[in-house]
């Protein structure tokens, strides 16, 4: 698990800062910048909605 978050940590977050501000300069409204952060955050919930398994009526010590 050390992996994927360090490569997630290094590039989405690494990237933060410069992204942000490309969209801040681009679109001229301070908040405008939060976007990739919230694409990231909506990336990531889809991601482990369609790779998590479901759960219910299933033993989970099996």
């Amino acid at each position: 698990m050390s992996l994927p978050y360090h490569i997630s940590n290094g590039w989405f977050g690494g990237f933060l800062p410069s992204v942000s501000f490309t969209l801040l300069a681009m679109s001229g409204d301070i908040y405008y910048g939060l976007w990739y952060s919230v694409l990231i955050a909506g990336g990531s919930l889809l991601i482990g909605l369609a790779f998590l398994p479901e759960t219910k009526d299933r033993d989970v010590h099996d």
